[in-house]
Order: C-alpha cells, then sequence, then structure tokens
C-alpha cells in the first residue's frame, strides 16, 4: 500500500530544523485539501514554501544505510533525506489513492516511525518508514540501531500511529 505523507519543515540559522509530519492521506484529494488548510493555519503560514508531500510505500524504510555523523560539513540536516517538494508517484492500480478499488480494506492508521536527535550545533529528524503495525516499526528499529550515525543515538528512534485522513497539529505551531 502507499499513502501520500505530508510533512512541514523549516530551518531557523541554517542550524536547526523544524519538521512536523502531519499526516498520511489515501488519496490526492485528501491530501491537497489538508495542505490547503494548513497553509492558512498559525505557524505554517509564516513558512508556506516548507511542505512536502511525498508518495510513500509502507514497510518500504529509507536511510537503510544509516548516515555520516559528523558530517563532513559539521551538520547533517533532515533536508537532506530522501524526499521531493513534488508528488513523486501517481497511485498505481490497486493502491490506496487510484480508482481502482482495493482487493483487501485499507487500514484505518499505520506507524510513523522516524529517528530524532539534537547534539551541540542542530536537531535532525530522519523519516523513516510508514509502517503497516507497531511490530514491523519495532523490528525496523532493531535492524536500524546499529547503522552508522543511528548507533550514535540508539535511543532516538519513536514510533506514532497515524490515523489515516486525519491529520496532526490542527491548530497550527508557534515558534519559539
Amino acid at each position: 500500500m502507499k499513502y501520500y505523507v505530508l510533512s512541514h519543515e523549516y530551518t531557523v540559522a541554517d542550524l536547526h530544523d523544524f519538521p512536523r509530519f502531519i499526516g498520511a492521506f489515501s488519496t490526492k484529494a485528501m491530501v491537497e485539501s489538508a495542505l490547503a488548510e494548513y497553509r492558512a493555519l498559525p505557524g505554517f503560514c509564516d513558512w508556506s514554501d516548507g511542505f512536502h508531500i511525498d508518495w510513500r510505500t509502507v514497510d518500504n524504510p529509507s536511510w537503510s544505510e544509516g548516515f555520516l555523523y559528523p558530517h563532513p560539513t559539521g551538520q547533517i540536516r533532515a533536508s537532506q533525506s530522501p524526499r521531493s517538494s513534488t508528488f513523486v508517484a501517481a497511485p498505481g492500480e490497486g493502491e490506496v489513492g487510484s480508482s481502482s478499488p482495493l482487493t483487501h480494506p485499507a487500514p484505518s492508521s499505520v506507524y510513523c516511525l522516524r529517528h530524532e536527535y539534537t547534539d551541540q550545533t542542530h536537531a535532525s529528524v530522519f523519516f523513516i518508514d510508514l509502517c503497516s503495525s507497531r511490530e514491523k516499526a519495532e523490528d525496523t528499529v532493531q535492524q536500524y540501531q546499529f547503522l552508522p550515525g543511528f548507533r550514535v543515538w540508539p535511543n532516538g528512534f519513536i514510533i506514532e500511529e497515524w490515523p489515516i485522513d486525519k491529520p496532526c497539529w490542527r491548530a497550527g505551531f508557534q515558534h519559539s
């Protein structure tokens, strides 16, 4: 299965990334509707160019080789993660978001797996995967905790359940 993932990120002083994962959506129309709503919310409207929509396959993790730390330039930012600010693929036959019916019911939620860390100079967040179950997310953590970069912060993995088509951050945010 595939879903559209809506996220938002902005950077302050080229050192601190502030990513927010807004939600997973079953159709292009749903994610575009959420995007239009979020562009007007407090905080999001101040960085309206920070939105990203990705077309993500469930149980297909990114960053499978880890990351360099310390980065040769002294920093690595979440914006270096594999993603695009445009739709990266059109829905295919039988996938969530397509006009074709699914052969089995779509789940009501997915599990977002990410990794966060903060050091002396910056904070970084890595979106790793949308998982079909908490168990799959935990299995991925077990595999990733010894990879380069991740092993420096083995407690930085976060698993959150995301209801499909129900975004987070509905009130916007305030930058401090």
